[in-house]
């Protein structure tokens, strides 16, 4: 049997109709203060470029034990118990959670935890260094699990520091359409995978801690009109700000 690593488990492919036409985009769970879950994906997303905003995203949870188990849901974004969040100060921020009204601990889909992120002011995370992006381009996905694809990534500005006061980094990274909301975390090379599916990081005394992993939420490119290919990261605070408010 295939240990799937928990990155994976953090992700759900989300699908969403804006009048005939059918799209697709990416979503992560995270856990607030209060213990609710919660889906995260990019602002845009919900209030759509074309100016209209989709009903309901389809997303999916794992059925505990089995990966190859799932069960959809359809969350209505008009119902008061869904209805999307955005950051309560920082309008530029293309980062917006959706409530779940669902507890994970009753399925085999991991939610993100507060103390599971890289810190802002760390020294741990250079620029130039390596970093991976999991999400469904295209919706490409492993059939039988929908297990996401994971893509490799560049830090491409200081990691902790705002780019042109935003609170975000650059990336460097193929990108594709249906990975916005697209969760990017440290490169997991040099760490171990738990018994529990946990990466973590084995110490001296022989006790091991999970690695704090997440470095933020994937939005788009920072120039819609190059090929340049970096991207917008926002930082795990702001979608954290949102969840907690």
């Amino acid at each position: 049997m295939v240990r799937d690593t928990q990155l994976l488990k953090y992700t759900t492919l989300i699908k969403y109709e804006l009048g005939s036409v059918k799209y697709s985009a990416t979503g992560c769970f995270v856990r607030n203060s209060a213990n609710e879950d919660y889906l995260i994906t990019n602002k845009h997303v919900i209030s759509h470029e074309h100016g209209i905003s989709p009903e309901y995203f389809r997303i999916f949870v794992r059925k505990t034990g089995v990966n190859s188990e799932r069960e959809f849901f359809d969350l209505s974004l008009n119902e008061g118990s869904h209805r999307p969040l955005t950051h309560p100060e920082c309008e530029e921020a293309d980062v917006a959670a959706v409530p779940l009204g669902i507890n994970l601990d009753e399925y085999g889909s991991v939610p993100i935890h507060q103390d599971e992120v890289v810190p802002e002011d760390t020294d741990a995370v250079l620029a130039g260094g390596d970093a991976i992006v999991i999400g469904y381009p295209n919706e490409l996905k492993e059939e039988s699990t929908y297990n996401p694809i994971i893509r490799r990534a560049l830090v491409s500005t200081p990691y902790g520091q705002e780019f042109n006061d935003e609170p975000c980094f650059l990336m460097d990274a193929r990108m594709h359409v249906g990975m916005s909301g697209s969760p990017v975390f440290t490169s997991p090379a040099g760490h171990y995978l738990s018994p529990e599916g946990e990466v973590v990081v084995w110490k001296d005394d022989d006790s091991r801690e999970v690695v704090p992993s997440l470095l933020g939420i994937h939005s788009g490119p920072v120039d819609r009109s190059s090929n340049l290919g970096l991207h917008r990261v926002w930082y795990p605070s702001v979608l954290f700000d949102i969840v907690n408010q």
